[in-house]
């Protein structure tokens, strides 16, 4: 998954580097759609390694004794706004703020192009497009990088692996 999803994202922003082309990434459109489908998969990917059970006390903060109790109302709020709002919207945003305004510098690059004396605006043309080449490859593996650390954040931890341990050596 995360492996093609870089390339999705690399490919799209590379769109925006041919002429009277755009980047699909520069729209949020295109950039919020990768973001919900890598929630999704974060979801799916915890509750299947760390069963239901283990997910939803995830969720509630894996509550501890009797104050544990207590917040776990206010930690499955949080957990979801953060989880099921915070991530996409952050993905989603920085993606299309990067890719969007990388267009838009290409653009007015181009446009120097055309009007300066003597073509000055094609060195900064060059300029701008091997730069855009560099931070697109930057762009998808920032939100890759992103998309592993969130899948990693839902998978079972040492202290659950810890309480199996336990229970198996009570028997």
């Amino acid at each position: 998954y995360l492996g093609t999803m870089f390339l999705f994202i690399l490919l799209n922003n590379w769109l925006g580097l041919f002429p009277f082309m755009k980047s699909a990434t520069a729209a949020w459109s295109t950039t919020l759609a990768l973001a919900l489908t890598t929630m999704v998969y974060i979801q799916i990917t915890g509750i299947r390694e760390q069963g239901l059970r283990h997910y939803l006390l995830h969720l509630a903060g894996n509550p501890q004794g009797v104050f544990g109790i207590m917040v776990v109302p206010l930690m499955l709020v949080l957990n979801i706004i953060l989880e099921f709002g915070a991530v996409p919207f952050s993905l989603s945003l920085r993606l299309f703020a990067n890719v969007s305004s990388e267009d838009r510098l290409l653009f007015n690059f181009a446009g120097l192009g055309v009007n300066s004396p003597f073509h000055i605006g094609i060195i900064f043309q060059l300029f701008g497009n091997c730069l855009a080449i560099v931070f697109s490859i930057i762009q998808a593996f920032v939100f890759m990088l992103l998309s592993t650390v969130y899948i990693s954040l839902v998978l079972p931890h040492e202290e659950h692996h810890h309480d199996e341990h336990a229970a198996h050596a009570h028997h």
